[in-house]
């Protein structure tokens, strides 16, 4: 095609757009205006939504990245905890769960020096986080700077200024008529029953942001194809949509970023820690088994002691039967020496007797 015929197709089409519209660069029917500006708002909000979203996920990760020094605060006092029980064992107990002590306390002590030689390294993790954190947050502030922008592009509206985050800006945006529509034959209504907007169903940020983006750049272009693009307003909002997906990308793409470098701080912190409680779970299974050892050999004393204290018990009853025993021996020797003291005492009697009945015998004669 020659020049003059790409130059001649071009007057045609400029008079055709132009037809469109009245001299002023305004809508020729009302109904057209309202269908686009209804569809026009129908795109904003979904901006706003991935916005808000990208938002609280990273207020979200802001939080999470302050609470890491708790975390590496809490697992250095497990493993301070740890060594001192295996120190405790292992000068408590000489017996056979002894070696298995040492080893779990060679072991902590391993865990304990890899993650306190990596914390040089994982502060370094933690400043590069925040610094992508504080991009995203910025890069988010101008999204919504440019939505704002486009509201007033929709409809002419000056807006007031204001905080820009979304609950500022969701007001703003509803002051000034831009609430969230219902388009009755909305030009991109179908196509943006696609979007997936809830961050919690996609925890991959990158795809979140790219599976909502294609559909809101298949929904721009549609409006584009469907709207009129001879209207100044319009074409304004058609050249911010540009830079709102541009600085939505920047958002989720520093995000991405900052998520990322916080998951391998935790992933490491989190390793010391399962590392370390498996540890304390050996070193509590190793201390049941010493206790129900030293109980067993208690329980096996006390059979000793019972043992004991029931020879012991024989012993004593036998010692009493004893003494009672030689304690009526010595009564009975003492009564028979009465007794026979008694007939030594008879038989004098008799005896004497005997012999004066001898005498008078005598004397008779």
């Amino acid at each position: 095609m020659s020049d003059a015929e790409r130059r001649c197709i071009y007057v045609l089409v400029h008079v055709l757009v132009t037809a469109g519209c009245n001299g002023n660069g305004t809508f020729q029917s009302a109904m057209d205006k309202d269908q686009a500006q209804c569809a026009a708002k129908e795109l904003l909000w979904p901006w706003m939504d991935i916005a808000g979203e990208a938002e609280m996920r990273h207020d979200a990760l802001v939080k999470d990245i302050g609470d890491l020094k708790r975390r590496e605060e809490q697992v250095e006092a497990s493993l301070t905890e740890a060594n001192a029980r295996a120190v405790k064992l292992m000068e408590a107990w000489d017996g056979e769960e002894r070696g298995k002590v040492e080893m779990v306390k060679q072991r902590l002590l391993d865990v304990e020096k890899r993650y306190r030689e990596a914390g040089a390294h994982r502060a370094s993790l933690k400043a590069n986080a925040e610094i992508q954190a504080k991009e995203s947050k910025d890069q988010n502030v101008n999204t919504y700077y440019d939505i704002r922008n486009a509201g007033h592009n929709i409809n002419g509206k000056a807006h007031q200024g204001g905080d820009l985050n979304y609950a500022a800006v969701k007001v703003a945006l509803e002051s000034n008529e831009l609430a969230r529509p219902h388009c009755e034959r909305g030009i991109v209504s179908e196509i943006l029953r696609d979007l997936n907007i809830p961050l919690n169903r996609s925890p991959n940020l990158s795809q979140w942001k790219d599976t909502n983006q294609k559909v809101l750049e298949r929904a721009k272009e549609q409006l584009v194809r469907s709207g009129p693009s001879c209207c100044v307003g319009f074409n304004s909002f058609i050249e911010k949509a540009k830079s709102i997906e541009e600085t939505i990308a920047r958002t989720v793409e520093r995000l991405q970023l900052a998520v990322s470098t916080y998951e391998e701080i935790e992933k490491e912190v989190n390793t010391a820690y399962l590392n370390t409680r498996a540890e304390q779970v050996t070193l509590d299974k190793t201390e049941k088994s010493i206790l129900k050892h030293v109980d067993d050999q208690g329980k096996q004393l006390c059979e000793m002691l019972k043992k004991q204290r029931s020879v012991t018990e024989r012993v004593r009853s036998a010692r009493a039967q004893l003494v009672g025993t030689t304690t009526a021996a010595t009564a009975l020797r003492r009564r028979a020496s009465e007794l026979t003291q008694q007939a030594e005492g008879t038989r004098t009697t008799v005896t004497l007797a005997s012999m004066q009945f001898s005498m008078l015998t005598d004397t008779l004669v």
